[in-house]
C-alpha cells in the first residue's frame, strides 16, 4: 500500500495492517528486517552502521539530560526573578 493515497480516518488501520500487523509475526518479521539490515550494511563492510549508532547515542543522552538541564535552567530563572545570585 502506497501510504500517500490514503485518507487521514483511514491511517490508523493502515499503518496497523502495513507497519504492525498481528503481534505473532513480529518475532519473524524482526528477524527477517536484522537479516536484511546484516546483508545490506554489515557484510558489505559499510559505515552507515557506525553512524547510526553515533547518532543513536547522541540522542539518547540528549533525551537523558534534558530534564537536569530544563531543571536547572527553571532554578537559574527563578534566582533571576528573586534578584539573588547562583
Amino acid at each position: 500500500g502506497d501510504i500517500q493515497h490514503v485518507k487521514v480516518r483511514d491511517l490508523p488501520s493502515h499503518v496497523h495492517k502495513e507497519y504492525i500487523g498481528p503481534s505473532n509475526t513480529w518475532g519473524p518479521r524482526m528477524k527477517n528486517r536484522l537479516l536484511e539490515y546484516k546483508e545490506d550494511y554489515i557484510d558489505e563492510g559499510s559505515f552507515v552502521p557506525v553512524k547510526q549508532v553515533m547518532v543513536g547515542v547522541f540522542f539518547m543522552s540528549y533525551l537523558v539530560g534534558l530534564p537536569a538541564e530544563l531543571r536547572h535552567l527553571r532554578h537559574e530563572e527563578e534566582m533571576k526573578r528573586q534578584g539573588g545570585h547562583h
